[in-house]
């Protein structure tokens, strides 16, 4: 963000006169319109191959479906299928229509809340990518069998994959803690509202229009989720799923040269 002068805007308020804020316009119109636009291009190609691979699974679920790997697979691929129905249902006209700070929409809070609900099941695909990594590394690097890791490691990633995610997005939902993002135009999750509402500083956004520092009357407590969760997010992404590769990569040229 860059700090700049609105003396205009700001000498007609008498506490903030001459006063910098800081600028918190990120985007033209045009760019406000691709972001927003962005689901309604990338979820159906999504939903269609979340789709294809649920069919597969389940039309030959008898034998499939025995195996770590592909039940897996096939709750990675519901969880994606959920997040992308609700990006094509839930899309950006779920923003509240009286938004003031970034695009509105044509929501309200209760469609605001209940796409930024279907949103974070996209974590949950993340986290059983991360738990598919592990699997491949405990079955090349040490030879675990099929019955222990559905024994010892599965569970874990149903936890981590499916259920955390859900009850993450329930408690945001129920605490409103999921409101419209003014750094992502068309896009609801864990946010405050009014935006900054727990910093104590003035921003100004839309040629000087100033965002003045005011009580949170939303997600106030937002930023202990969002931490979370992106503590989550860095550590199954770059750190399980970085690690895993790795060490499959070794285990591979190891037997590679125990072979030549």
């Amino acid at each position: 963000m860059v700090d700049s002068t609105t003396n205009d805007t700001i000498s007609s308020r008498d506490l903030f006169t001459r006063q910098e804020c800081i600028s918190v316009d990120l985007y033209s119109s045009a760019q406000e319109n691709l972001l927003a636009a962005l689901p309604y291009l990338t979820s159906p190609l999504s939903l269609v191959g979340s789709s294809l691979i649920i069919w597969a699974i389940w039309y030959d679920r008898q034998v499939l479906l025995k195996l770590v790997y592909h039940r897996l697979v096939f709750a990675m691929s519901v969880m994606d299928w959920i997040n992308s129905f609700g990006m094509i249902v839930l899309g950006p006209w779920t923003v509240p229509a009286n938004y003031l700070y970034g695009r509105p929409g044509r929501g309200t809070v209760n469609t605001c809340t209940a796409s930024g609900v279907f949103f974070s099941m996209l974590t949950g695909t993340v986290n059983y990518s991360a738990f598919l990594a592990i699997s491949f590394v405990l079955t090349i690097r040490w030879e675990w069998k099929e019955r222990r890791i559905a024994c010892c490691m599965e569970p874990f990633a149903h936890f981590f994959g499916f259920f955390g995610p859900t009850v993450n997005a329930i408690i945001g939902g129920a605490n409103q803690l999921i409101n419209p993002l003014w750094e992502l135009p068309g896009w609801c999750w864990f946010s405050d509202n009014p935006p900054f509402c727990i910093h104590d500083k003035v921003y100004c956004m839309n040629e000087g229009t100033l965002i003045l520092p005011d009580e949170c009357v939303r997600g106030e407590d937002f930023e202990d989720y969002t931490t979370s969760i992106g503590l989550t997010f860095v550590i199954f992404v770059w750190g399980v799923i970085v690690t895993c590769m790795i060490l499959i990569v070794l285990k591979v040229f190891r037997m590679e040269r125990s072979l030549q």
